[in-house]
Formats: C-alpha cells, sequence, structure tokens
C-alpha cells in the first residue's frame, strides 16, 4: 500500500501481548470474586455503593467492599501498583466524591423500582415479556452463557411459576403466545396463566426441539447463542387497563418436565 496518507495512532501490540498476564494478575481475580459476591446478596433489587469506580485525568480509585484500590493509570495503564496507602489523602477525596455522587443518584430506600411492561399501544401490537425480565418462583433457574438469550428452565413442578409486572393502556382481547422448547417425550403439561382473576389454561401438545443458530463468527462467542424456539399459541384473553400481575404456570405435569420457557408474546387482536 502506498505511504500517500500518514499513519496516526499508536501502537496496541504490548497490550495484546500482555493481556493473559493481565489476566492472571491476583487483582483481577479479587473483583471477579467480588462482582459474585454482589450477586449473592439476599435481595437481587437491592442497589449496592461496591463495586464502582470513579477517576481524574490521573487517576483511579476502584471501589470495593473490603478495601479500596488507587491507580495512578498515565504511569501505570496496567494498574498492577496499589497507591491506596502511599495516596490516603487523594483516595479519601476520591472516595468522599464517590459517596456523594452515590447519595445523590440512588433512591432513598436503595432498591431498583422495576417499571411495568407497557400492553396496548397501537405503535406496538406485540409485546414480549422475555425470559431474563420475569420474577422466579420455586426452582426455576436460568439456561445459558449471558443475559439476552438466556431461557427458564428446571419446570419441573406445579409450585414453580414465574410472574412479570405489565400496564394494560388499552382494553381489549389478546392472543397470548409461548417461544419455546419441549421434547416430544414431555409434550402434554397444562399451562395455567393467571391474569386478574381470569384463568386461562390450554395442553402443550406439540413438540419442538430448540438448536443453535450458526454465525460466522472469527473470534469465539463465550455467550450465549441465538436460537431457534417453537410459537405455541395459549389462547385469548381480554385485559382491561391497569397495573396487573402476569402469572405463568403448569396446572399439570404429567411427564416430570414440563417446558423450556423463552419469551411470552402477547399479540393485540
Amino acid at each position: 500500500m502506498k505511504k500517500t496518507i500518514p499513519i496516526i495512532g499508536g501502537n496496541i501490540q504490548a497490550l495484546f501481548k500482555n493481556l493473559f498476564s493481565i489476566l492472571r494478575n491476583p487483582r483481577i481475580r479479587s473483583q471477579k470474586s467480588t462482582v459474585k459476591n454482589m450477586f449473592k446478596k439476599k435481595n437481587k433489587d437491592e442497589i449496592l455503593i461496591a463495586p464502582g469506580a470513579v477517576r481524574t485525568s490521573t487517576h483511579r480509585l476502584a471501589v470495593f467492599f473490603d478495601k479500596d484500590e488507587l491507580y495512578d493509570i498515565t504511569e501505570d495503564p496496567y494498574e498492577e501498583h496499589n497507591l491506596i496507602d502511599k495516596l490516603p489523602k487523594l483516595a479519601k477525596e476520591l472516595r468522599h466524591k464517590y459517596n456523594n455522587w452515590f447519595e445523590d443518584v440512588a433512591p432513598e430506600d436503595r432498591m431498583v423500582h422495576k417499571i411495568a411492561i407497557p400492553i396496548g399501544y397501537k405503535e406496538s401490537q406485540l409485546v414480549r415479556l422475555p425470559a431474563t425480565h420475569c420474577k422466579f418462583h420455586g426452582n426455576l433457574r436460568f439456561e445459558g452463557y449471558g443475559f439476552y438469550y438466556d431461557w427458564i428452565t428446571n419446570w419441573k413442578s406445579t409450585d414453580d411459576y414465574v410472574t412479570w409486572e405489565i400496564n394494560v393502556v388499552k382494553e381489549g382481547q389478546y392472543e397470548i403466545w409461548f417461544k419455546y422448547s419441549c421434547k416430544k417425550k414431555y409434550i402434554g403439561s397444562l399451562i395455567q396463566i393467571e391474569v386478574d382473576n381470569q384463568i386461562l389454561n390450554s395442553v402443550l401438545d406439540r413438540a419442538f426441539k430448540s438448536k443453535k443458530i450458526k454465525r460466522p463468527d472469527r473470534i469465539i462467542r463465550y455467550e450465549e447463542h441465538e436460537r431457534t424456539w417453537g410459537m405455541f399459541k395459549v389462547g385469548t384473553l381480554k385485559l382491561t387497563c391497569g397495573q396487573k400481575t402476569f402469572k405463568v404456570s403448569f396446572k399439570e405435569i404429567p411427564r416430570k418436565y414440563a417446558i423450556e420457557l423463552y419469551e411470552v408474546q402477547i399479540k393485540k387482536k
């Protein structure tokens, strides 16, 4: 290639060469442990002050549950040398600013207030209730290696159920669909949908085996892949206006396993 235009930029080859040594750094592992502890909290809707970070043009304070860490990001871009004990005044100043910011943006009760999913706007005749937005009850869990493409699994008991908070803005008849996977040997479970005082029952009588969708990725994808899912029409419900709890359960599970559920779809008729 002709050198007609000067190349502007820096050589980042060293970053790739040092990548694995960075990942083996004990500090990185301690941060992973901190994040894991955060997700073990009893109330998943609680907003915690750590982990977090605050930085200036020269220094970065990493905020953790046990002890903060301070780094000079101009002289130490890999953040290998913790200066928390050498620069206590700066660390205290940055932590004070971080605490003030947290107090300003966090709700008084330190809880996440979920917004109900709107149903019935003419601009969105079809609304999806993703599995990842539901609330579990019983022994259900997520399957998958990410967030967006995860689904609900381990549905073995009639005591298990999931709920979504919805807000119906226009009264009317709505079709209820499942995006799901269920092996042939497990079909026959009795679905139960509850909204207000209404109950909709339907037998899941069609099998569908979910499969990964192959993508031409040049780099190995570690998060969950997209998958194919079957579509099953549960039935139709009349929804009145207002905020409601949308509940999905199984009244009967004759073959030990009910379903793998990716999402519920609500479609205006």
